[in-house]
């Protein structure tokens, strides 16, 4: 926690403490103090809310939505609470009575505070809070997780009026705290004061008293610099999309998009199928090899395991260049086999990828920045685009890849969601950052926002609805309108729906996909998010693009097979 937000591996989790303090009692303290107690994932609602990606926002939002459908709404709860020990601050101290009844072994710890001296802290929250919101939806519309700040702020007025009354005083503490006498059974209530410190909660929670101070994080300043700082993000995203000013091309903490001389070189000719680009081949690769693992199981390569996946967010990181370090990992070194945990430096052997060389490829001209290495390791982002119609997969697979679950029921992509996953090869760690375009006609105006600084554009479609690859030509033609050099890869989805269609269907279909992606010098991969069918390969491939890395992949080529093409391009 600590202002990253929580992200439990294990859903079946269940809550085992309710945290009914309201904001401003030290909730985040409180939420530190439970995972030390506890040692399992806790939920500090305000950092989730403007931490996690939009699905997880969303549906708080949609638990508001729901409070009078108590079916709906309990069930809500469930999934937004599953796989956390405990949870505290807004928007669950406004679910304290579900919670009890969802949770019926959970506690419930209720930090008290001086009613003055909790009204004064208030103030920076409140002067602004319920103002101009139509202005502060309007700003936050294109950032991924923060665009419904305002909807739930505006459901959170709501439900407060309801229990505290129309305007915050500084009584309305103390009628909170009275509501929550009610409606909690005394057996299950802990009233406290942090300066009591460790001794009463690891009492009641029956654990043993910590041997270190007791958390204290003072978050009233830092929350007026993350507000600022949301601010400022917005309009550089806004400037991004009408000024034609990518966002990270204005902040000095930049993406890195590789080297252009090692993309590709656009040179405009026409073709038969489509009025679009068509490039150069690619230089000659380096004597380094991606090859394939047993399977195509989650990690950043097969045989390999994720160091650090962070959703929702807008994470800079300084600008790099590819060095020497890079190179050497990626043929020698294996990803840690932690999760989460940044990996320990040390001699590692040969990865299940198959990287492998006995010289580095002369990347001479690659001279690394300042912030490129950090105790020896190097730090490499690489941006990667997602367009297509809509509801053909895009952020599926995106989850797919970075959390490894999958979600049919997973909520349509509005404006722009972003996601990021980190994977680690020896001294080197290569962050994905990935963005996905909704494919509504009315989002076309942040395709900017996706494509510049982009290494590489995903261009996707459904294999099973063919009316979205003719969208391709168009999403192709206003892509690379904003960006030249990103690899391009054409990826249909959907591939375990589209095996079961008439083979001639499949036949046509796969034809066509085959002359797009010719017309656009662009690997075709043919994917399926529920079946992990090439999830894995669309990011490899990209990475041997994108530093020129001889990828041994074995292609496949016949109808009636997912297809992988790559080689050629």
């Amino acid at each position: 926690m600590g202002g990253v937000p929580s992200i439990p591996t294990d859903r079946t989790r269940t809550v085992q403490v309710i945290g009914a303090g309201y904001s401003r009692t030290g909730t985040v303290s409180m939420a530190l103090a439970l995972e030390r107690l506890l040692g399992e994932p806790v939920m500090h609602g305000g950092t989730q809310l403007f931490g996690r990606e939009d699905a997880y926002v969303k549906l708080w939002c949609d638990a508001f939505a729901n409070r009078d459908n108590k079916p709906v709404l309990m069930k809500l709860l469930r999934e937004a609470t599953a796989g956390f020990a405990a949870v505290t601050d807004v928007p669950t101290n406004a679910f304290i009575a579900e919670l009890v009844e969802l949770y019926p072994d959970a506690k419930v710890v209720l930090v008290t505070r001086d009613p003055d001296r909790w009204f004064n802290s208030m103030q920076t929250l409140l002067k602004d809070r319920y103002g101009s919101m139509s202005v502060l939806k309007a700003l936050l519309w294109p950032c991924p997780g923060w665009r419904w700040a305002p909807t739930w702020f505006r459901y959170l007025q709501i439900v407060e009026s309801t229990r505290l009354g129309p305007a915050m005083t500084r009584e309305s503490i103390l009628i909170h705290n009275e509501w929550v006498h009610n409606h909690v059974p005394k057996d299950r209530l802990l009233t406290m004061d942090l300066k009591e410190g460790w001794e009463p909660l690891a009492k009641f929670l029956d654990k043993p008293v910590p041997n270190e101070p007791f958390p204290h994080a003072n978050d009233g300043e830092a929350m007026q610099k993350f507000a600022k700082g949301v601010f400022r993000t917005a309009m550089l995203i806004w400037l991004g999309v009408f000024g034609g000013v990518g966002l990270f091309a204005l902040d000095s903490s930049t993406i890195i998009a590789a080297r252009s001389d090692q993309l590709h070189d656009a040179a405009a000719v026409e073709t038969t199928e489509m009025d679009i680009s068509q490039q150069q081949d690619f230089l000659p690769p380096h004597e380094a090899d991606i090859s394939q693992g047993p399977d195509d199981t989650m990690g950043g390569f097969d045989g390999a395991s994720e160091v650090a996946s962070s959703n929702g967010g807008f994470h800079h990181q300084q600008s790099h260049s590819l060095d020497h370090s890079l190179a050497g990992s990626l043929r020698q070194d294996e990803e840690s086999p932690s999760r989460q945990t940044p990996p320990v430096s040390g001699s590692l052997s040969r990865p299940a990828s198959g990287l492998s060389n006995p010289a580095p490829p002369p990347y001479n001209d690659y001279r690394p920045s300042s912030g490129d290495q950090s105790n020896g390791r190097s730090h490499v982002v690489i941006k990667v685009g997602m367009v297509g119609d809509a509801q053909i997969g895009k952020t599926s697979l995106m989850v797919k890849y970075v959390e490894g679950s999958w979600d049919e029921d997973y909520i349509q992509t509005l404006g722009v969601n972003f996601m990021e996953k980190t994977i680690s090869i020896r001294n080197t760690e290569i962050t994905f950052s990935i963005w996905d375009l909704g494919g509504q006609r009315e989002f076309v105006n942040m395709l900017p926002l996706v494509c510049n600084d982009a290494v590489a554009i995903l261009f996707m479609f459904d294999l099973t609805r063919k009316s979205t690859l003719n969208s391709i030509k168009e999403w192709y033609r206003q892509g690379r309108g904003f960006n030249k050099t990103a690899i391009p890869v054409l990826v249909g989805t959907k591939y375990d729906h589209f095996v079961n269609f008439p083979i001639q269907d499949q036949e046509e279909i796969s034809n066509q996909a085959r002359r797009f992606a010719k017309a656009m010098r662009a690997s075709l991969i043919f994917s399926s998010t529920s079946h992990s069918i090439n999830v894995q390969k669309i990011f490899k491939i990209v990475l041997s693009k994108a530093f020129d890395l001889k990828c041994t992949i074995p292609e496949i080529e016949n109808v009636g097979e997912p297809l992988l093409l790559y080689q050629s391009v």
